[in-house]
């Protein structure tokens, strides 16, 4: 909808995807809030998809650069793009979509070791049908 606005009125439009975005002021669902939690209550970690998973854990900073620069160029035609041969990855119209993220995917079973270090050991992750299986780690 975004590029065909862009196309329809050339105005400049930039999409950003985010990946995993984390912080001091992160959401209470995200992986490593639960990890920490359960580590400070002494509860079993629990991995998705049988901790085969991989996330690309983004720091809140790294996206606020993102969204500066982003800002600061704004999008143009692409000088490659020809009719005649449309190419996907180019338009004629004042358009990009750019991912915010740090090209480097974290293991689900690496993460709970990102998780802050306490006195309290982690308990092996317990099986259930939800999460595929344990953590195979422990402290």
């Amino acid at each position: 909808m975004a590029h065909s606005y862009s196309h329809l009125f050339q105005l400049p439009t930039t999409g950003l995807r985010f990946f995993t975005v984390h912080g001091l002021w992160g959401r209470p669902e995200m992986a490593l809030f639960l990890f920490t939690r359960n580590i400070l209550e002494g509860k079993p970690i629990q991995l998705f998809d049988h901790g085969s998973h991989t996330r690309d854990f983004t720091y809140v900073d790294d996206i606020v650069e993102g969204v500066i620069r982003a800002s600061d160029d704004i999008a143009k035609p692409s000088a490659d793009w020809r009719s005649d041969h449309p190419d996907p990855a180019t338009s004629n119209a004042p358009f990009r979509l750019l991912n915010i993220g740090n090209s480097s995917p974290t293991s689900g079973t690496v993460l709970p070791h990102h998780s802050p270090r306490t006195s309290k050991p982690t308990k092996r992750c317990s099986a259930s049908e939800r999460s595929g299986n344990c953590c195979p780690c422990s402290r």
